[in-house]
């Protein structure tokens, strides 16, 4: 017989809204990016383990088997602020994210299971930038932190911030995928160019703001997504599932 529960949490942190961000082994009931509201019946078959990120934060891991049921949190008033209540409209980013990234994985991956978002090792540190594509780069604490796909052989490469002189001959060894700048990112930089092997990859540089609180996953996730930093957003949800 399944065990039937509510998922619910205390009051202080209650969730209306929870996104499936992990489902092990990979199932096509429960995918990744499967939105969860008030009233869902959910079953978690046996010798599954699904981890739901809910819009307060809260990381709530389940293992079947088990039947649960997402239930509002009937004492909060939606009437009044509620950043928990704001967070609604991020869980929905985040599960769009997933979703997004599940229907590529399927398209690319033919016969592999869609439900299985991170089966490529495509997904390193979450704050590490990829110096393959130009785009946005999600920064904390002005730390510099690089990261590539190719690691076979060594690399010569150089950076520049804004139109500052270039910090140039940095060798990045073969076989590490990740490389970490000495020297803290200056005050008000705003764009970020890695030369190297002939080709030049502009970063613009999106440091934290200071009234993010990163250790809240939906927090972080929010602010990545609309920042237009996907693949880091990626790695901190494999990281959370994980």
């Amino acid at each position: 017989m399944l065990a039937t529960f509510e998922v619910a949490v205390p009051q202080a942190v209650a969730a209306d809204e929870y996104v499936v961000i992990s489902a092990a082994p990979p199932t096509h009931d429960l995918p990744p990016g499967k939105l969860l509201t008030a009233r869902d019946v959910i079953d978690v078959p046996a010798g599954t383990s699904v981890v739901l990120l809910g819009e307060d934060g809260s990381i709530n891991p389940i293992n079947g088997p088990a039947t649960f049921v997402v239930v509002a949190d009937a004492l909060r008033s939606r009437d009044t602020a509620d950043p928990a209540s704001a967070n609604t409209s991020t869980i929905s980013l985040i599960a769009q994210l997933l979703a997004n990234e599940r229907d590529k994985t399927e398209i690319v991956g033919g016969s592999r299971n869609p439900a299985d978002v991170f089966n490529e090792g495509r997904f390193l540190d979450p704050w590490s930038i990829p110096i393959e594509e130009s785009a946005p780069g999600c920064i904390r604490d002005r730390e510099l932190i690089l990261e590539r796909q190719r690691t076979e052989h060594g690399l010569m490469f150089s950076v520049r911030f804004d139109d500052r002189p270039a910090v140039t001959r940095l060798i990045w060894s073969a076989g590490e995928a990740i490389y970490s700048l000495d020297e803290p990112i200056p005050h008000g930089a705003k764009e970020l160019s890695v030369e190297a092997s002939g080709t030049s990859t502009r970063i613009e540089i999106k440091m934290a703001p200071a009234g993010i609180d990163l250790d809240n996953p939906v927090e972080l996730l929010g602010w990545m997504i609309t920042s237009g930093c996907t693949r880091q957003a990626l790695a901190s949800i494999r990281q959370i599932a994980h």
